[in-house]
């Protein structure tokens, strides 16, 4: 049978919760974030640069594998897809890919597309549940018609019915798999929280499940739009005793204060893709009370150095005192520059590993305040 996800509240401030998840004989502390993969692997990273303070859950989109490896190559080398990639965490298996735009109105009502490097390809239930028993995932988020938030609202109704029926199939198949007991379920309906609210009614009906994953969010909405759903949603998932215990995953929230706010109305995981493609951008988190007066000029974003600048051309300084990670312990930001500036592909290795390593001292930071009644003292110093 379908297992629920062994997921234990610790404490709460408020809404916001700090939590444990075990997977796979890992525990993931939450409020956390996935370590998202491009084309099966880890952006950037190996293995020996995926050592972080705390644990993570790896989320791999399959549109990165459905046709290298593929189903065959995975199942033919047995063990599953962990140990065939070598990852060392618990895997999260789903057809959306959140660090992509897709193009609308692909889906149907037997299967979604899953856009490849080989092109579109047409993703059943059925072929769903194969590519699962194949590749033996911790987890997985079910099949998903997942529309942008341009989409209008029958569209989107159309989309909720869809992602039920395929919550149905995907249930019914995975039924007695190994490695794959734990199904997040997708909440769609693009921009209107109408929508949103009816695809959870009819999520959590569908019983025995791990918990949710928003899906489609930050693509096309408007900022109020956005805040609406997310507190419609709080609050019905707070108002339902059944629901309290049930991890939810919340994709597409970019900047710290967003991230804030999330964890304030109750959810528990979050990606990180906005970091590394700051990090490719040449951009390196120092968090926004660790900046010294003399970074003033050169912090952008709230919190980021811009390494690209020629004001690091003979800075010696890491590029944060107080970072652990491998860049700080070994490389200064002259040096990061210079590879930036020289093109050289060790520059965004360098800084993916410290803005995810930033990114775990911020959630620790999120879990200790919430530990220690003081959540909106932090959230004060990021607004």
């Amino acid at each position: 049978a379908i297992q629920i996800m062994p997921f234990e509240i610790l404490c709460s401030c408020n809404r916001a919760r700090a939590g444990r998840l075990l997977l796979d004989g890992v525990e993931v502390s939450t409020p956390s974030f996935l370590i998202h993969a491009k084309s099966g692997a880890p952006q950037h990273l190996v293995n020996d640069l995926l050592n972080f303070p705390s644990n993570h859950i790896f989320h791999v989109p399959l549109s990165g594998i459905f046709e290298e490896p593929g189903q065959k190559i995975v199942e033919a080398f047995g063990g599953g897809y962990a140990d065939f990639a070598n990852i060392r965490m618990p895997v999260l298996f789903s057809s959306h890919d959140p660090s992509v735009t897709y193009p609308d109105q692909y889906n149907s009502a037997d299967g979604i597309s899953v856009w490849t490097a080989c092109g579109r390809k047409k993703m059943t239930p059925a072929k769903f549940v194969g590519v699962v028993k194949a590749c033996q995932p911790t987890c997985i988020v079910s099949l998903q018609d997942v529309q942008s938030c341009h989409t209008q609202e029958k569209r989107q109704k159309k989309a909720v019915e869809r992602t039920e029926k395929f919550g149905k199939d995907v249930l019914e198949g995975v039924q007695g798999c190994v490695g794959d007991g734990f199904v997040f379920l997708p909440i769609v309906g693009g921009r209107f929280a109408t929508q949103r609210l009816a695809s959870l009614d009819k999520m959590k009906v569908l019983n025995d499940t791990a918990g949710f994953a928003i899906e489609g969010l930050n693509s096309g909405e408007t900022e109020e739009e956005r805040q609406t759903i997310l507190t419609d949603l709080s609050d019905a998932l707070n108002n339902d005793a059944s629901l309290l215990k049930r991890p939810i995953i919340c994709h597409n929230i970019s900047n710290k204060i967003d991230l804030l706010n999330a964890v304030e109305r109750g959810f528990d995981i979050f990606d990180s893709q906005v970091e590394v493609r700051r990090a490719e951008e040449g951009q390196g988190s120092v968090g926004l009370h660790h900046c010294d007066d003399s970074d003033d000029d050169m912090v952008k974003h709230n919190g980021y150095l811009n390494l690209w600048s020629d004001a690091f051309e003979a800075d010696t300084q890491p590029i944060t005192d107080s970072c652990g990670c491998y860049a700080c312990e070994n490389f200064s930001r002259a040096y990061i520059h210079h590879l930036f500036v020289t093109q050289e592909m060790l520059g965004p290795v360098l800084l993916t590993h410290h803005n995810l390593y930033q990114l775990d001292l911020f959630f620790s930071e999120i879990r200790d305040s919430i530990s220690n009644n003081t959540f909106s003292e932090l959230k004060a110093k990021y607004e």
